[in-house]
């Protein structure tokens, strides 16, 4: 372990007592060390070892210290040995750099902060110190202020655009009405279907399917066992979850064509299937169904798509930018390197699909509300 010490003080090697002299200081900074200096340093503990990185640097007398996550991993108690050295070495004219989690602690040896939040520079300022004892502390932090969080302000954003778009319904006729919701369905669709095609990589052509499974399975249970309009579209979500959650189990170990060839015969055996059994859906000639609202104005129905889509491109988001999403990424750009690295991929991929059907069967479920019928595609 001394030779690590010795490696820090290698630019003045041939003053001996010079080295000497610095190797007693970190000695006497870090106590451990001393009894522990003819010991591999390979078999110190993870407290010892960040005293003798910090030690090793000490040495060298540096003008600037950068110091990253001292804190990491160390007991309570070997955090104070080690942020009482840091004050010390500030005390004696040392600029530090200092990175940690453990912001109570970052504050004791700090003039001015920066706190980086999720990539980005937030609040920053200099320390405060509390007006009733000397010990600063995050909360009396000057550079503190009350902020909204990230989910909050996206929230806000997207209340805002729905009132921003409220309004078209006033400014244009029934029928263009229709239009804007039918194109909002589709941006839910689209939007789900980017999560795993264009997120996970999963190039599926049955996506469709699981919209025609929720407004299917909430007309049938609403026209055969009188089943309320949402907690059909709720059984429909449900039953699109499971199949999906079955067909990627079956398929998603396919790639490329054969996925996309696989999903593909899937969605035309419903298809089929949807139409050759009349007595029961009434094949192509559609199912009718019940109004949500009881009437076909469509401006309710614009309302509630429109709060819908900016809902599900809200929770999009929010999986795009997390750690799952960060996992979908790494399957789409190299998915044998992922599984070297530990990622479970065909979990995650499944994921991805059953998570996209569940958002194609609650707009499906709720597109059927607002046509009064449910037919297959032709």
């Amino acid at each position: 372990m001394e030779e690590n010490l010795q490696l820090g003080a290698w630019v003045i090697k041939q003053d001996r007592a010079r080295v000497a002299a610095r190797l007693e200081g970190a000695y006497t900074a870090f106590p451990r060390l001393r009894e522990k200096r003819r010991r591999r340093a390979t078999t110190l503990s993870g407290g010892e070892a960040k005293m003798l990185s910090l030690a090793k640097e000490l040495v060298t007398e540096p003008s600037l210290l950068l110091v990253d996550e001292p804190s990491a991993g160390l007991a309570p108690r070997i955090v104070e040995q080690v942020y009482a050295q840091l004050l010390a070495v500030r005390e004696q004219g040392v600029t530090i750099l200092l990175v940690d989690q453990n912001i109570n602690k970052a504050v004791q040896v700090s003039d001015y902060l920066y706190m980086i939040e999720r990539g980005k520079s937030g609040a920053k300022g200099r320390a405060g110190t509390s007006p009733i004892s000397s010990t600063p502390s995050c909360a009396t932090l000057s550079w503190a202020p009350e902020r909204m969080s990230p989910l909050a302000r996206r929230i806000a954003w997207s209340l805002l655009a729905f009132a921003a778009l409220a309004w078209l319904p006033l400014a244009v006729s029934e029928y263009h009405t229709h239009i804007f919701i039918i194109s909002l369905y589709y941006v839910i669709l689209a939007a789900s279907w980017n999560l795993l095609a264009g997120y996970a990589g999963q190039f599926s052509l049955a996506h469709h399917t699981f919209a025609g499974i929720g407004a299917y399975t909430s007309a049938l249970l609403g026209l055969y066992a009188g089943v309320p309009i949402l907690a059909g579209i709720g059984a429909g979500v449900v039953v699109a979850a499971i199949v999906g959650y079955g067909l990627g189990t079956l398929c998603l170990r396919m790639r490329a064509i054969y996925l996309a060839l696989a999903t593909w015969a899937f969605a035309e055996s419903v298809r089929l299937l949807v139409a050759v059994e009349y007595p029961i859906t009434r094949g192509d000639l559609g199912l009718k169904t019940s109004l949500l609202f009881g009437n076909a104005q469509p401006t309710p129905y614009y309302l509630l798509f429109l709060g819908l889509t900016l809902a599900s491109l809200l929770v999009i988001w929010q999986i795009v930018h997390s750690r799952v999403g960060s996992y979908l990424r790494a399957i789409r750009d190299d998915e044998e390197a992922a599984t070297v690295m530990g990622l479970d991929t065909f979990k995650w991929k499944r994921a991805a699909f059953v998570i996209s059907a569940v958002f194609a069967a609650v707009a499906g479920g709720f597109q059927g509300t607002t046509s009064a019928c449910c037919r297959p595609p032709r």
